[in-house]
């Protein structure tokens, strides 16, 4: 079914014999049809994916403090609409050289930390995916969000992005409306 539907008339009118309430009943619901075909319209339910940064290269960080650093090439601006609700995530292959170093991402809107989440580098050295995400409600509006992170415990550089073969993304989805009032 495409959308959105055809709405039936709410112009019913009773000319049967019975005078029964179907014309009103049928009136009701084209009147409700028709209020959530313009709520869902007027929303924008149409726009899902908001914005996209890719990360082909890699990202040293030695930083051991938060708010760390930012993650070169994973931010991206975006308009957001009111009362939706947008999935923010980053994905990487994140390394670093030290086993058992305890590292840190960090999601930011507009530059204020929304999510952070900490990984354990895997003995070896060896990569991990590393994924933090979280869903927002922001005010309608340009925001950016971004990517930062640091060491927590332990020595050496964590490797944060990504590489021709292992793209690193930050994306904003649209996820719908927040629950209606």
């Amino acid at each position: 079914m495409a959308f959105p539907p055809t709405v039936p008339p709410a112009t019913r009118a009773n000319t049967t014999v019975e005078l029964d309430a179907h014309p009103s009943d049928h009136n009701m619901i084209a009147n409700a049809l028709t209020d959530l075909i313009t709520r869902l319209t007027s929303s924008a339910w149409g726009i899902i994916p908001a914005g996209l940064a890719t990360v082909t290269a890699d990202v040293a960080i030695t930083a051991t403090a938060s708010p760390g650093t930012a993650v070169t090439g994973a931010s991206c601006a975006v308009t957001t609409l009111a009362n939706r609700r947008y999935r923010i995530k980053y994905t990487c292959n994140a390394w670093a050289a030290n086993a058992n170093t305890v590292y840190a991402f960090v999601l930011r809107r507009d530059g204020t930390i929304i999510q952070q989440r900490a990984f354990t580098a895997p003995l070896g050295g060896n990569n991990q995916a590393a994924v933090i995400e979280l869903i927002d409600a922001p005010a309608a509006g340009a925001h950016t969000y971004s990517v930062a992170a640091w060491i927590v415990t332990g020595a050496g550089t964590l490797h944060a992005g990504g590489s021709a073969t292992e793209v690193a993304q930050l994306t904003v989805t649209d996820e719908g409306p927040t629950v209606p009032t």
